[in-house]
């Protein structure tokens, strides 16, 4: 089995040849914020996986806005009663 990521112009960024194993972990932290695609190719199957990377900034701003989005509409409903 082989296991590849690449990027969305299909660079290959990373290659793994696992003989007799059925689970392998990988970290994408040193990856830069994008679209990458995870492929794992034996002799029967070919699979492909999109994985979408984002900033953390990015990810802590739209969870610091959905947490005031709710806290808006508690303190709204707390009003109206």
């Amino acid at each position: 089995m082989q296991i590849r990521i690449e990027n969305q112009h299909g660079k290959i960024l990373f290659t793994k040849e696992l003989k007799g194993s059925t689970r392998y972990s990988f970290s994408v932290e040193e990856l830069p914020a994008g679209l990458y695609f995870l492929r794992i190719i034996t002799e029967d199957l070919q699979e492909t996986i999109k994985i979408v990377k984002q900033l953390r900034a990015a990810i802590n701003t739209a969870v610091h806005s959905n947490q005031v989005s709710q806290n808006e509409r508690s303190q709204s409903q707390s009003y109206d009663q």
